[in-house]
């Protein structure tokens, strides 16, 4: 995977997807919520620019493609045979590493916290105690009313930051209740900006760790593994290429956390076949895993075909792809501005 374009979704699986194929070309459909099912080669699929590196810092992304071999012959060879139990101390390393390695880790925290952002803007804007923190914000940033106050006052910029470092509160206030909306969006997208680069920078740091965690490589050792087939021969893979199934009301997730009860893991590895691991001896593949994958996938899923099937699955993409719910965030921007509100 060597280079500036670098795979979240490793091509070895998106291979069991294909379409077509041209010479060592592999091409897959491609089903995103923004636009109609498009044919593409896998080289552009689930891949971005420097993803795993930082600046001249690659050493993720060369710890990745130093275990792409072995997990790539893996699934190879589980692809080659009959639907079958199957036991390689490998398995639970790649589903670890899939698990962690996915751009939908680093896309969730950052969704997650968007929305936290957009309350505080909200907040910001319509409560009597975000003028302190406006306040607060332009006494140690004067910067963020240069522009408007010099162009304002017809002086210079160094002249407004000055001012404001120097302004009365009295008339600060009224400077804030004027520019507040310009302010909040500086605010925001300053810690947009900074929440993107900390969650790329905190991904990028535990790969370099481990590309398959120890811990999560060992709970899912637990597990028994087959490879089992889909009779419906109608298998996706998502954008987060493992699925998860625990007991409790969220049944499949894509990041497993440590109050979860695991159930089962799936890993698709072609249109017929899935590679199961299951806690329970009865357990059975569920019928509605395509529909399931494609509601926990963040962006997109791939599939051999076009069928009416993945159009319809293609409208509940990132149904249930948030690891943290809506009602979830919501209550945590209560909790946490109550007594800003009070």
């Amino acid at each position: 995977m060597a280079g500036k374009r670098q795979h979240f979704v490793p091509r070895f699986l998106q291979a069991g997807f294909a379409s077509k194929r041209t010479a060592d070309q592999v091409f897959t459909w491609v089903y995103r919520t923004d636009r109609p099912p498009f044919e593409s080669n896998t080289l552009n699929v689930g891949v971005e620019r420097e993803f795993y590196s930082i600046g001249t810092d690659t050493a993720a992304d060369d710890a990745i493609t130093d275990v792409e071999d072995s997990f790539s012959s893996l699934v190879s060879s589980l692809r080659d045979r009959a639907a079958q139990s199957v036991s390689d101390s490998r398995i639970p390393e790649l589903i670890s590493h899939l698990e962690i390695r996915t751009r939908h880790l680093r896309q969730s925290l950052v969704s997650a916290t968007d929305y936290l952002l957009r309350g505080l803007a909200a907040f910001l804007t319509d409560t009597t105690s975000a003028t302190s923190y406006l306040i607060r914000q332009l006494r140690s940033n004067p910067e963020m009313l240069r522009k408007p106050l010099a162009a304002s006052l017809g002086c210079s910029e160094d002249q407004a930051a000055l001012l404001v470092e120097n302004m009365p509160r009295t008339i600060l206030e009224e400077m804030v209740a004027r520019y507040s909306p310009m302010i909040v969006d500086q605010v925001i997208g300053r810690l947009r900006g900074e929440v993107q680069r900390i969650a790329k920078s905190s991904h990028v740091r535990a790969l370099k760790g481990t590309v398959s965690p120890a811990a999560r490589a060992d709970r899912l050792r637990t597990l028994r593994y087959a490879t089992v087939e889909c009779t419906a021969g109608d298998l996706i893979l998502g954008d987060s290429p493992v699925l998860f199934e625990v007991t409790g009301s969220r049944r499949f997730k894509t990041l497993l956390e440590g109050k979860d009860e695991l159930a089962a893991v799936y890993l698709p590895l072609s249109p017929r076949l899935v590679l199961m691991g299951a806690a329970n001896n009865s357990a059975t593949l569920p019928e509605q895993l395509p529909e399931e994958i494609a509601r926990s996938s963040f962006e997109y899923f791939i599939s051999d075909r076009v069928s009416d099937d993945n159009r319809r699955r293609q409208t509940t993409i990132g149904e249930t792809a948030a690891l943290i719910t809506e009602e979830e965030l919501e209550e945590i921007m209560n909790s946490s501005l109550v007594e800003e509100r009070q």
